[in-house]
């Protein structure tokens, strides 16, 4: 896959590191890549409808549970980016669904698949990220 530098500073997703920080992969060549360079064409899988069908699922997922929280009266925001730029890199995610009512707010992060240690460390740093992000203090609510 041919790649091309990033232009400014390096670009961590959360979803490229949380694996590392909680240990479950040790080489830091790959976030490394990632964080400095972009890929200039994306390969198609073996089967390409593998996105799509993934895509749906997901997106079903996420109605199904903003349906729920709808119903308990929380506010959703579906599909938030989350930028935050430091001075030695900018931290980059996408949270599936943030609820907030009254004063708490909850991270939810929607899985199709079984789930894994590193997707508790991915809302993790959500829930660091986004008081930052917003500049306002958030009270977390489990």
């Amino acid at each position: 896959m041919a790649t091309t530098k990033r232009k400014g500073l390096p670009e961590v997703w959360a979803s490229s590191i949380t694996a590392h920080l909680i240990g479950e992969h040790t080489c830091l060549f790959q976030p490394w890549m990632k964080a400095h360079y972009k890929p200039l064409d994306k390969r198609p899988k073996e089967n390409p409808f593998d996105f799509v069908a993934w895509k749906v699922e997901h997106t079903k997922l996420m109605d199904e549970v903003a349906a729920k929280y709808n119903v308990q009266g929380w506010k959703l925001d579906r599909e938030v980016y989350i930028r935050l730029k430091g001075q030695t890199c900018v931290f980059v995610g996408k949270a599936d669904l943030i609820a907030r009512k009254d004063k708490r707010v909850r991270v939810i992060d929607c899985k199709t698949g079984e789930p894994r240690d590193e997707h508790g460390a991915q809302v993790a740093l959500y829930m660091i990220t986004i008081p930052m992000v917003w500049q306002a203090p958030m009270l977390a609510d489990f």
